[in-house]
């Protein structure tokens, strides 16, 4: 069995969070952005193959078989020593850091990433503004319980808005109050894709054009063939042009009142979701920082200061690493912000894989 010695917490460096200051996110953000709020050219065949009427099956499966053909390092897992002490005592969270930064050094890594779910995130923050040992260990937020806390976030906004009643046709009334407080994960992702399929036949009814038709369905032929590839859908000028027609149509709809407006501002809240599920199983790291950046407002106005007051240090952390990483490091970031399984599973994100793990 693995041992190790418990590291003593003392301050060295000052009084850690007390003296960082948060930054205006959109001043750090690089120039080139992605959006993550609209859909990205592989949801718009999704949806285009869901109004045609086409077997594409659920969103999960159909971004699998998109990424098959996908280069990527299959993720292992492996166990560390047990610290026998509570996972909230400062000394357990330095002990932690110090013995992953032995680890990294181990392995001739300059930059260590520990990640810790929110309420360890901010004392692992403390504890690493405060300490010169820990100046290479960059802290990073779990993705899994921010992503439970935005669900959360939804559900409180489409409290009273008719959702709740008709997924009750679906789910039980005890399982849609776990679903909207951000429980029952799976459930929760499910109903919600479902509601978005359901409201994009209604925002995107009138989208069908014949003179699209032929490349749609030749690109979901492809599809189920396992010969579309992401380059492929990226290069389509045919789906660049049903993107747009998509925004012009949602922006259109949200004019039409604030009930309406409310049913938009769900379906781009569901687009978020997807794009931070994608960008953590395919490792696309500006996705990744505009999904997390999106999801801010949402935890103010809903009520989780919480996560909007760990995501936006969060964000400011990830957003300065350019400027702290050996550039090789840097650009091997890009392609490693997730957990790959064999083959990318599109259905769960990192936290998701470690707790499974465990069983």
């Amino acid at each position: 069995m693995g041992k190790t010695d418990v590291v003593t917490f003392k301050r060295s460096n000052g009084d850690g969070l007390n003296y960082v200051k948060m930054s205006n996110i959109d001043e750090l953000m690089p120039s080139v952005q992605q959006d993550a709020e609209n859909l990205s050219l592989a949801d718009v065949l999704w949806f285009c193959g869901k109004i045609l009427g086409t077997s594409v099956g659920g969103w999960h499966g159909f971004m699998h078989t998109l990424s098959e053909n996908m280069s990527y390092e299959k993720t292992y897992v492996r166990y560390l020593p047990f610290i026998d002490m509570p996972p909230t005592n400062l000394n357990c969270i330095n002990t932690v850091l110090h013995l992953a930064k032995q680890q990294t050094q181990e392995l001739n890594q300059k930059t260590t990433f520990v990640t810790f779910d929110q309420p360890l995130f901010v004392k692992a923050m403390d504890i690493v503004k405060s300490s010169s040992a820990l100046n290479d260990v960059v802290i990073r937020l779990g993705g899994f319980h921010l992503l439970m806390s935005f669900l959360g976030s939804i559900g409180y906004f489409m409290t009273g808005s008719g959702l709740k009643e008709a997924l009750s046709l679906v789910y039980a009334p005890n399982s849609l109050e776990q679903m909207f407080g951000g429980h029952s994960y799976a459930r929760a992702l499910r109903a919600h894709f479902l509601m978005q399929e359901a409201l994009g036949q209604i925002l995107f009814e009138n989208l069908d054009d014949d003179s699209e038709r032929d490349e749609i369905e030749n690109l979901l032929k492809n599809h189920s063939n396992s010969e579309c590839t992401p380059e492929m859908i990226d290069s389509s000028v045919t789906l660049r042009g049903i993107s747009e027609k998509m925004k012009n149509m949602v922006s259109r709809h949200e004019l039409y009142g604030p009930t309406a407006n409310l049913w938009c501002q769900y379906f781009q809240m569901i687009t978020i979701v997807r794009n931070f599920i994608r960008a953590e199983r395919s490792g696309n790291w500006s996705l990744y920082l505009m999904s997390v950046k999106n999801m801010i407002p949402y935890f103010h106005s809903a009520g989780h200061l919480h996560y909007a007051k760990s995501a936006h240090l969060y964000m400011q952390e990830m957003l300065k690493l350019p400027n702290v990483m050996k550039e090789d490091e840097y650009e091997k970031l890009h392609s490693s912000t997730s957990l790959s399984a064999d083959p990318i599973n599109f259905g769960a994100v990192a936290g998701q894989i470690l707790s499974l793990s465990k069983q």
